[in-house]
């Protein structure tokens, strides 16, 4: 009966989007006499549309993200910066009118676990930057670029635990990394110009540079990096969806395909020569298998440790005196086990970051840092001795810092001191507990798929994290965002012993 009167009830399709045809009409006569209104109006229907479909909009930044700076590519300067920074603000908007809605309206907010580390996290941040006398606009950027996207965190978790929507999530973030593993391959087999069609463009409105080019482009040898800009950026995700697509094989079925995928993720991770990714990659590929206890888990440890002490012993088939001359991608990773790129990493490179810096600010100001944007130059705009004129009385070399933003641990350490440090982390672990906890007692396939894969993701993000800094990064940040909703979601479920009733939609 309630079938057959909702079917009844429908409205014609055409009385269902009457509201199109004006919408169509006025566009047109405002994209006619003024591109900005345009703007504005697109703006408007894109908010209210995705207000009322947020999980389409959390589906549509999966999809759209990593594909963003090649669409940003064929825009005018001018509309850059709104392009790119819109669906952030829209983030961010929707976010403080779901706390209007929940709190301010007397309407239940969902509570998360991390609620109070968020708020403890951006008090210590302010506090932060007014004890060292940052200035607050210098502040709320650096903050905006750190949790961007944890926004996102909160839709999904507000979201109903839907299985077919956390199904549509995980596969869309697999299907991404396949099509940017087959750009990649086809950039290191067809050259330059598949690079070049890739690469991002200088960004310049009036004196602000929004955007460089990738900065490897002058570098002696040739790293592929599909459509997000950097070949690090690219490991890096490659990485994630590596995690969810051995989970998805494990848990969902055993098939061919899936295989396929996975080799070509290995192919395209292995030439996107990020180093970070592969060891990554490996450790947290390892977690999942030692959490199931996978029967040949010792053999693929034994394995790869094998080589990489064959390769530290040395390799006479490996020429690293000179890499700009005999560059490879084994190359490369040989290199990491020479004296010579030790004492560059040590002291002029991401080492010098751990080793040099945090240990002066640790004896200096432990508990709150430098302040918000110290060592962490965010635009071309920023003079460097805005963001570097505390090295000289740290009597660290300006130079080398240049790579404490490319340090995840070292650039939260350096910016709000311990107690900052210690609450962004502490939410990291939660969501691994929920993570095994979920994996333990909830048994659909889907989200077993989601829980095995998050604890090797998670693994995998903090090892990445002392070569790379995520959060600062517009794709990972997402997709590390999304996943630790979903987590959220559905362990919140559990703790509400209502597993039963989710939505099978």
């Amino acid at each position: 009966m309630l079938t057959a009167q909702s079917i009844n009830l429908r409205k014609p399709l055409f009385e269902r989007l009457y509201f199109l045809i004006p919408a169509i009409i006025l566009t047109a006569l405002v994209a006619t006499f003024a591109l900005e209104l345009t703007g504005f109006l697109l703006a408007g229907i894109l908010f209210a549309y995705f207000w009322k479909h947020k999980d389409r909009l959390v589906l549509f930044l999966i999809i759209y993200t990593p594909f963003e700076e090649v669409v940003l590519k064929i825009l005018p300067d001018s509309l850059y910066g709104p392009a790119r920074y819109f669906w952030e603000g829209m983030l961010f908007a929707m976010l403080g009118l779901m706390i209007l809605d929940k709190c301010i309206l007397s309407r239940q907010w969902k509570k998360s676990v991390i609620d109070v580390l968020v708020l403890v996290f951006i008090i210590a941040w302010f506090l932060s930057g007014f004890i060292n006398n940052i200035p607050i606009f210098f502040s709320l950027a650096s903050i905006k670029n750190l949790i961007r996207y944890i926004a996102i965190f909160y839709i999904v978790y507000n979201l109903k635990p839907d299985k077919k929507f956390l199904s549509k999530a995980i596969f869309s973030i697999i299907t991404i990394a396949v099509i940017q593993s087959v750009i990649c391959i086809g950039q290191a087999i067809e050259g330059d110009k598949l690079v070049e069609v890739f690469r991002p463009k200088d960004v310049v409105v009036g004196n602000l540079q929004l955007t460089y080019q990738d900065i490897q482009r002058e570098t002696y040898y040739s790293r592929f990096t599909g459509t997000l800009s950097r070949s690090n950026h690219l490991g890096n995700y490659l990485t994630f969806a590596l995690c969810f697509l051995i989970a998805v094989y494990f848990k969902i079925g055993k098939n061919s395909k899936y295989l396929i995928a996975i080799a070509l993720i290995i192919i395209a991770l292995f030439f996107s020569s990020s180093r970070i990714s592969w060891i990554s990659a490996f450790i947290g590929i390892g977690a999942i298998h030692f959490i199931i206890r996978h029967r040949f888990r010792l053999f693929y440890l034994i394995l790869p440790l094998l080589f990489i002490l064959m390769m530290a012993r040395g390799n006479p088939f490996v020429k690293t005196d000179n890499l700009s001359e005999h560059f490879s991608i084994l190359n490369r990773f040989y290199h990491i086990f020479t004296v010579e790129y030790i004492d560059l990493v040590k002291y002029t490179g991401r080492g010098y970051a751990l080793l040099y810096a945090m240990p002066k600010v640790l004896t200096t100001s432990p508990i709150f840092g430098l302040g918000p944007g110290s060592f962490i130059p965010m635009t071309g705009h920023i003079m460097e001795s805005e963001v570097f004129d505390k090295a000289d009385d740290l009597e660290l070399e300006r130079k080398s810092l240049t790579y404490v933003h490319d340090v995840g641990y070292a650039a939260l350490f350096i910016q709000v001191g311990l107690i900052g440090a210690f609450v962004f982390i502490l939410m990291f672990i939660h969501f691994f507990k929920m993570a095994k906890r979920t994996l333990k007692f909830i048994k659909d396939p889907i989200v077993q798929t989601l829980s095995l894969g998050s604890l090797g993701f998670f693994v995998a993000v903090g090892i990445q994290n002392l070569a790379t800094f995520n959060f600062m990064y517009r794709n990972e940040s997402l997709i590390i965002w999304t996943v630790c909703g979903f987590i959220a979601l559905f362990s919140k479920t559990y703790r509400k012993k209502i597993s039963g009733s989710i939505s099978e939609k």
